[in-house]
């Protein structure tokens, strides 16, 4: 009978290897033989290479992470409290910006009318007559919104 030569598996392409070969033929990955099997007597035995997972001395039971102390109570009720002054921080800034908004979009209605009405009335049929109070309201709505904005930063 002829001996069957022994082979190993490639861990990187999964091709079957001679067992004396040091790099796979197929890959050319390196294979290690002698650091994580070694061979004794015709028997291949693997040596971990990091301890075991558990020990079996520690039988204790540990401490429950589902308990609540009153400190803890407290602490969560504060950490509410400061949630709540976050959002009320950021709804602060909505009045700035609608108010830079408003401005903006009657600033530019007023530059409208004062350049493109023909006799006093634009395509739309819009009394242009009115063009200075869009242009002061909008002035005052940008001011207002801008220096809110800075009070905001500050």
């Amino acid at each position: 009978m002829s001996a069957i030569p022994k082979k190993k598996l490639c861990w990187n392409c999964e091709g079957r290897v001679a067992f004396s070969d040091e790099n796979c033929p197929y890959c050319g990955v390196y294979l290690s033989s002698s650091s994580l099997i070694n061979t004794h007597n015709e028997t291949t035995t693997h040596i971990a290479p990091f301890a075991p997972y558990r020990q079996g001395s520690d039988k204790s039971v540990p401490a429950s992470p589902y308990t609540l102390d009153q400190e803890e109570d407290l602490e969560s009720n504060e950490d509410e409290s400061s949630l709540e002054d976050s959002l009320d921080e950021e709804t602060s800034g909505l009045l700035p910006l609608s108010l830079l908004l408003a401005g903006s979009i009657f600033f530019m209605f007023g530059l409208i009318l004062l350049l493109f009405s023909r006799q006093g009335t634009l395509t739309l049929h819009w009394n242009a007559s009115y063009w200075y109070i869009y242009l002061a309201l909008a002035a005052a709505l940008i001011f207002t919104g801008w220096r809110s904005m800075q009070n905001d930063k500050n």
